[in-house]
């Protein structure tokens, strides 16, 4: 087993583009941790970015985001201790669980994001590879390497695109300035795709990409899934419109409105107009009303059939010497 410092290297979970990630030991304490390790150190700017994802995390104290332990420099090599989640990348449980627990799941995610908006830190790069769901099903986000904030240096260049460009929105690939509205976004392709079984926008070059993004050209999530319902619909087109400004203003916005959807309320989303029954709560009614309605013809069978077999017992005892 390689040291690294007070850590002992277990092994590798992954690299990215930024460094790789082992799972470590702390020594003096046995605690395992996700140990990540910068790569390309002569870099000052990269060096700079993972500095910043240091002192960004430690602004956080959130259950839904993961912690760190510890930042520093060892051996001339940046590193962050943080918090191991033994769990799984949100997007590869979507097909094993019910649309409700996914809307919950991601729900947990704006809630959290909500948290990093509140101090003025914008993620810039949420996807399910950065939600992971832990062994006991709690939401953590993960990575906040390209995330910005309003009190640190501006790292990226004008027109320079920072994010996974399927879920990029529009301002990020204009090189605008961005907030949480950006987030917002991402977790609107991140509901489409949980509600669908699909992206909303997918194109061959990121430029071809760019354009069905800045219009919104995407299918309605109704005419992909019988799932989806009306209500559900309304909260993922207004998290993926165009205009920042007419999206939710932030995570806690959006959370606040699955939270509507999940108490079977009407999302805001919906506008102002009477209360409805959403999917998550018209799918349950359903069943149990057409459960009952077969039950009452199975009542009204069964009663029929025994009225039948007693006139025909009477016509045979009629008819008895």
């Amino acid at each position: 087993m390689q040291q690294f410092g007070p850590y002992r290297v277990e092994a590798l979970l992954g690299r990215g583009a930024m460094g790789s990630v082992y799972r470590a030991r702390e020594v003096a304490t046995g605690r395992a941790v996700a140990l990540k390790v910068l790569q390309r150190v002569d870099d000052p700017r990269r060096r700079r970015r993972f500095e910043r994802e240091a002192r960004l995390a430690a602004a956080f104290d959130h259950p839904g985001i993961v912690k760190v332990h510890s930042a520093g420099t060892l051996q001339g090599i940046p590193y962050l201790a943080c918090e191991l989640i033994e769990g799984r990348e949100l997007h590869t449980l979507y097909s094993e669980v019910s649309l409700e627990r996914r809307v919950g799941w991601l729900r947990d995610a704006a809630r959290a994001l909500g948290h990093a908006h509140r101090r003025g830190i914008v993620h810039r790069d949420v996807k399910g590879a950065n939600l992971l769901v832990d062994g006991e099903g709690r939401l953590r986000v993960v990575d906040f390497g390209v995330a910005s904030a309003r009190d640190v240096e501006r790292l990226t260049r004008t027109g320079q695109w920072i994010g996974t460009p399927s879920h990029m929105a529009p301002e990020q690939f204009g090189g605008e300035a961005l907030g949480p509205p950006c987030d917002v976004w991402a977790l609107g392709v991140e509901l489409y795709l949980a509600a669908t079984g699909r992206l909303p926008f997918a194109a061959e070059s990121p430029i071809e990409l760019a354009g069905q993004v800045s219009k919104a050209a995407c299918p309605r999530p109704r005419a992909l899934s019988s799932e989806v319902s009306p209500e559900l619909e309304a909260v993922i087109l207004a998290a993926l419109r165009p205009d920042a400004a007419e999206r939710y203003p932030d995570g806690d916005a959006l959370a606040d409105d699955l939270d509507r959807l999940l108490a079977g309320e009407r999302p805001r989303a919906c506008g102002r107009r009477g209360r409805r029954v959403p999917l998550l709560a018209a799918g349950i009614f359903l069943s149990a009303s057409l459960l009952g309605l077969l039950g009452a013809f199975g009542g009204a069978a069964r009663s029929a059939e025994a009225a039948r077999l007693a006139a025909v017992g009477q016509a045979a005892g009629a008819g008895a010497p």
